[in-house]
């Protein structure tokens, strides 16, 4: 699963050197709302990273509104309540936050890294990205033109071209076999009732789990997560996929491109994530997006 699992590495090991993680444990919790957090907690830096990973994903939209969700994704920091794209950029600057938004095909990410001092409108301001983006015409239109310059330059790389021809042989019309930036047609044709929808039903409080690291006792982040997401909505209109049948066939495919320079790809069917062996068998509960084969 492309940088999934990456992204749940690193809050915990990116951030610090070995002997720290060896020296600090996990704590996990459930806030009074349900939600699930990971936390390891170290009081000599004065600041806190946090990860939000919302189970679903791209994978979940109609194929006919492919790229939605990427969509919905790129607009989440331009703008949100009474602030525009400059006037939330600027506040979040001013309180030397760090936030990111990020669509995969299992789940959405989102990170946020900010000190100790500006906790408080850190977060606040992070909620208000989740919780009311504007979604602004301007702003749509801009994010959609820099998607469709991707889709287009997808056209010229053979790196793309080969990894879109495997997907869609090895999953054949299930979301994983095609791209979740989606085409130029679908993307195109997206509205902004479309991208409320998905922001609807994806940003959901039951499927989401929390990790943090940092200056943050577990109760402070008991009572941070119910702030910053105690108003999403509970459940979603969307059922989560169930794995996904392999239909790759042994053998070799080529696609003809004129470029100097070959790309191969080769695959085949995975250690099952249940396996012991499997890396997330020290904390199973992380690997909790579901196994494609």
């Amino acid at each position: 699963m492309r940088g999934i699992l990456s992204a749940v590495v690193a809050i915990f090991i990116g951030l610090w050197a070995a002997p720290l993680w060896a020296a600090n444990a996990v704590q996990t919790l459930t806030t009074p709302l349900g939600i699930k957090a990971w936390l390891v907690e170290d009081h000599n830096i004065p600041f806190v990273a946090l990860e939000l990973h919302f189970r679903g994903g791209s994978a979940l939209e109609p194929l006919a509104k492919r790229g939605v969700t990427q969509l919905m994704t790129g607009l989440l920091e331009e703008g949100s309540g009474e602030m525009d794209a400059q006037a939330f950029a600027a506040a979040k600057e001013g309180l030397a936050a760090s936030f990111g938004y990020r669509a995969y095909q299992d789940l959405l990410g989102i990170s946020a890294r900010f000190l100790t001092a500006n906790r408080a409108q850190s977060v606040a301001l992070l909620r208000q990205s989740l919780i009311a983006p504007r979604f602004d015409e301007d702003a749509i239109e801009r994010v959609r033109a820099q998607i469709l310059t991707g889709i287009r330059a997808q056209t010229k790389d053979p790196n793309d071209l080969v990894g879109k021809a495997f997907d869609a042989e090895a999953y054949g019309d299930h979301p994983y076999g095609s791209d979740d930036l989606g085409t130029i047609e679908t993307v195109s044709a997206l509205s902004r009732d479309d991208i409320i929808s998905s922001h609807r039903n994806t940003l959901v409080r039951g499927r989401v789990v929390v990790l943090a690291v940092g200056d943050i006792t577990a109760e402070e982040l008991s009572v941070l997560i119910e702030d910053l997401l105690g108003d999403l909505p509970p459940s979603s209109d969307l059922p989560l996929l169930e794995p996904a049948p392999l239909g790759l066939q042994t053998g070799v495919k080529v696609i003809d491109f004129p470029t100097p320079q070959s790309v191969a790809l080769f695959g085949h069917a995975g250690i099952d994530r249940d396996d012991p062996d499997f890396f997330c068998g020290v904390y199973p509960e992380l690997c909790f997006w579901r196994q494609r084969v």
